[in-house]
């Protein structure tokens, strides 16, 4: 059977690794900094509805 149980190991060691932008540690760092922009996003959004828009000069 073609790849059972074989084949090359993950990461630097692989013989197609260019830069590693790619990588499952790069990937769940991105997916954390995207949580924490939705969550200032959210966050802006809660205090612009709570103190009125002129209170603030948010840009768009």
């Amino acid at each position: 059977m073609h790849g059972a149980g074989g084949g090359h190991a993950a990461g630097a060691e692989h013989p197609n690794w260019k830069h590693g932008l790619r990588s499952r540690e790069w990937e769940e760092t991105r997916k954390e900094i995207n949580e924490f922009v939705r969550m200032e996003r959210d966050l802006t959004a809660l205090i612009v509805d709570r103190a009125g828009e002129d209170h603030f000069n948010l840009p768009d």
